[in-house]
């Protein structure tokens, strides 16, 4: 297996709301849970949950369309407090394409609904603002996509009767907006997706810069402990499951990780994706946390190998900037160390793990 142990560098990015520690390292106690943002915006997305079945049409300048069989699920995530959607399409040939993830979270710059999706040929991810026009129509736009020669779209999906319908529009260069994709979609019962139809070149296929990831590619098990301030030499531990891997025929990785109960956290689970950011020249994180916070992460490898990804923008003033390192060992082990740098510029250990495969294929 070429990726065997991406997943622990994301575990140090992926856990930032787990709350086990300070950034000088004391364990810090459950709080009262502090109001949502937009709690009434995912309430409104009880309509949209289920698995639905529909066509997909598409529209050409010229006036031609072509019509898709599609398939989706829509479910609450992340302790119901993010929305996770997966769609499939059916082609001309009766193959299905590559499976659509994507989550709908807040922001955790900007406060905003976002969505983050990734499927087809994709080499990034994609991430848009959402917001409500009433209770049943939900619009979602970007802008900026100039290396697809678009200049922005937007995504407006109406909920009526047990169905759905959905509009995508494109405005490129001094155009202005046109439809280019609609959508019908029904309730249906419980199905599963078919196995995409990539080919075997998509299916492998990897930029250089993602196959330098593959020491952190697998799925694995980890310790870990959180040193107390309070008390020297004493830790406290935790343990938990971790995997990533690469999503068939895209140049995008998908992470998943748990954690076991811990006294001082009530973080479960969470995903995340990693692309190659060309633009930035690094690696860029977009992941999904237990609170429903959409975060992202950069990094690169340095000479010695190591995975070092920074969160330069954290929710606690006294944390203002964390640092993961994640150093792969002989014996197909990952030591994690996540650092802490509060206002004042000390620097401490959050907390530091290692990781064991769990499975090797």
């Amino acid at each position: 297996m070429i990726f065997r142990h991406l997943a622990l560098a994301s575990l140090a990015l992926t856990l930032s709301s787990i709350g086990l520690a300070t950034a000088s390292g004391s364990p810090s106690a459950p709080q009262a849970e502090v109001p949502r943002p937009h709690a009434a915006d995912f309430e409104r997305f009880e309509q949209w949950l289920g698995n639905w079945e529909g066509t997909c049409v598409g529209h050409n300048r010229d006036g031609m369309t072509n019509t898709y069989p599609v398939k989706s699920q829509v479910r609450r995530t992340h302790g119901d407090k993010a929305i996770s959607y997966q769609a499939q399409y059916q082609g001309e040939d009766g193959g299905y394409s590559n499976l659509t993830h994507a989550f709908i979270g807040i922001d955790d710059e900007t406060e905003e609904l976002t969505f983050i999706r990734v499927g087809g040929q994709a080499s990034h991810v994609n991430r848009h603002t959402g917001v409500w026009l009433d209770e049943n129509t939900w619009m979602m736009s970007s802008t900026g996509r100039s290396e697809e020669g678009i200049d922005s779209w937007r995504l407006i999906r109406t909920f009526e009767g047990g169905r759905t319908y959905l509009k995508v529009e494109l405005a490129e260069g001094d155009e202005p907006f046109w439809t280019r994709w609609t959508f019908e979609e029904s309730r249906i019962g419980e199905f599963e997706f078919a196995k995409p139809a990539a080919s075997e070149e998509q299916q492998g296929q990897v930029s250089e810069e993602m196959t330098r990831l593959a020491p952190f590619m697998g799925a694995f098990t980890f310790e870990g402990a959180t040193p107390s301030q309070d008390f020297p030499g004493k830790v406290y531990p935790f343990t938990g499951r971790i995997q990533e891997q690469m999503l068939p025929g895209t140049l995008v990785s998908h992470g998943t990780w748990e954690v076991d109960a811990n006294p001082y956290s009530e973080a479960k689970a969470g995903n995340w994706f990693r692309f190659w950011d060309a633009p930035k020249n690094c690696y860029q994180y977009v992941g999904v946390s237990n609170e429903g916070r959409i975060e992202t992460k950069f990094g690169s490898i340095n000479e010695d190998g190591a995975l070092v990804m920074f969160q330069a923008r954290y929710r606690s003033e006294s944390q203002r900037v964390r640092r993961t390192i994640s150093t792969p060992s002989e014996e197909g082990k990952l030591h994690i160390l996540r650092e802490g740098l509060d206002a004042d510029g000390d620097q401490g250990v959050v907390w530091f793990c290692t990781s064991t495969p769990a499975s090797r294929q």
